[in-house]
Parts: C-alpha cells; structure tokens; sequence
C-alpha cells in the first residue's frame, strides 16, 4: 500500500525554515512600514531640487503633496511639480505635472541601484521652444564651478526607467525664429522600456 502525499510526515527542519522565512518577510514589512512614516521626505526632496539645480542650473519645484506608497507597490508621489524655462522662454516653466508617480523596486537600492518600474505622469504640460538663433530651451547651463553630488565621483546611483505613462498631457513645440507653435494633445501614452531607449 502506498501512501498519499497528505499522509507523510512534516520534516522539522522544513516547518523551522518556513517559520523563519516567514518572519523575516514579516520583519521586513513592518520594517518599510515604518520607514515610510519616518522618513524625511522633505529633506531628500530639498537634495533632489538642489542636484537638479547643480546639473542645470534651473529650478525645480515641488509645489504640492509629496508622500510615499506602500501597496500596491512602493512609490513616491508628487503633486504640483514644475521645471523652470530658459530665461528667455515664453513661460517661466519649461515642464509641469499636476501629479507624478514613480514606482521603485527595493532590492536593487541595496546595491545603488535606482529601478522605476513604472513612471507615471498626469495631466504633464511640457513645452520645447527655440530662441531667434535656434537655441532650444533643453540645453541647460549649469552654475560656474556647480559640483553635483550624486552625478559626480561620488559613487551616486545609477538610474534605470522601465516604463512610462502620460495621462492627459499637452506638449507645445514653439519655433523661436518664426514665432510658429505646435500643440500636441495626448489622451493616453504608454512607453515601454525598448521605447524609451530608442
């Protein structure tokens, strides 16, 4: 008689490592739980804003709510972001979001690893414009003798972008030499981490 799988014994050293697999997914849980509600968020914000202002030598504003995310995955919000133009745009933001939402994996932090998994972008207002000579308002000036900290020798992370969403975004492209603008209305755009590499 042979018999069932139901019925042979539960080796102890399985049932321990269970256990203890167990709790360590549970310790880390209520470890990133509670890192979440502890965390400055406004101090790595304020270092973000100032390395961005180091490498291009433009604002970036976080006007709105900035919170993390725990489920369905971890993610930081912002709300009422805005890049700032060329000092001769038309405007004076280059880029805004009414909302932003990265999405980031936990494991590769570990090893300075920055993976967004899934970048979203709601209701973005971007606009690219040249000046008379041609000169777009994406090349960026960075302050003289501007030191960058995580960009540098520093050993900063490494950023990784798997995918992309806008939703509900405009994009305006404004000739600066023939005063001629271009708008763009996008409903809904999902980019891919192939596309976003070509």
């Amino acid at each position: 008689q042979v018999e069932s799988p139901m019925s042979l014994p539960f080796p102890r050293w399985l049932k321990f490592t269970l256990i203890a697999v167990a709790g360590v997914c549970v310790a880390a849980t209520v470890g990133i739980v509670v890192l979440a509600y502890t965390i400055d968020l406004g101090k790595y914000a304020k270092l973000a804003t100032d390395e961005v202002k180091a490498l291009t030598g433009r604002e970036l504003r976080i006007r709105g709510k900035l919170d993390l995310k725990l489920f369905p995955r971890l993610a930081l919000v912002a709300e009422d972001v805005s890049f700032a133009n060329a000092p001769w745009g038309s405007r004076p933001d280059m880029a805004r979001v009414k909302r932003l939402e990265g999405s980031v994996a936990l494991l590769p932090l570990l090893r300075k690893q920055v993976e967004i998994t899934r970048l979203v972008l709601v209701e973005p207002d971007v606009l690219l414009e040249t000046d008379a000579k041609g000169v777009g308002n994406w090349v960026f000036k960075p302050p003289a003798g501007a030191k960058p900290g995580a960009g540098g020798e520093s050993g900063g992370a490494e950023v990784d972008l798997h995918g992309a969403e806008i939703d509900r975004g405009q994009l305006a492209w404004r000739d600066g030499a023939k005063k001629e603008t271009l708008r763009l209305a996008i409903q809904r755009l999902r980019l891919d981490r192939k596309t976003l590499g070509d």
